[in-house]
């Protein structure tokens, strides 16, 4: 899907859009509250245990706000479209991945996710659908900040692999 085709998209298309980049992303968080429970570090787990709820969360608003337009799904492109949107880079369950390292991945694809909906919210063509990246952008900005104070909130410790 080009340039071009992203900016035809309707409301209806990109909550669909959305809803598939929040369900990846919430999967993504449960890979990463898997890995810090191996860990055993727990504060890790919890946190990012608490950004799995808010994706979660968020599927089922973006889900509820769908419902109100149409039952109709639109004709979306696989999953692997949504990379560039939500999708972490993750590298596997590394065993010795940090904790600094793991916030280091989820920062990186919430500023994708914000550089994407900021993107669509320029190029689209249907005004309810620019707003609705507006907003979709605003909320990934929040999810941007959130991680990067707790990355540099977080022990020097964190940087090390663990043994």
């Amino acid at each position: 899907m080009g340039q071009e085709d992203l900016a035809g998209l309707t409301v209806s298309a990109l909550l669909d859009l959305a809803i598939r980049a929040e369900e990846e992303a919430a999967q993504r968080y449960g890979e990463f509250v898997r890995h810090m429970e191996e860990q055993h570090n727990a504060q890790a787990a919890t946190l990012f245990r608490q950004i799995q709820t808010q994706e979660t969360a968020h599927v089922q608003q973006l889900r509820k706000q769908r419902s109100r337009l149409t039952a109709e799904p639109t004709n979306l492109e696989p999953v692997r479209f949504f990379d560039p949107a939500e999708a972490t880079t993750y590298e596997g369950s590394q065993s010795k991945m940090t904790t600094a390292r793991i916030y280091e991945i989820v920062l990186q694809g919430e500023e994708r996710a914000s550089a994407f909906y900021q993107k669509l919210s320029e190029i689209l063509h249907d005004p309810e659908a620019r707003e609705l990246a507006r907003s979709l952008w605003k909320e990934e900005l929040g999810h941007v900040e959130w991680v990067a104070r707790q990355l540099r909130n977080l022990p020097p410790e964190s940087s090390q692999a663990p043994s």
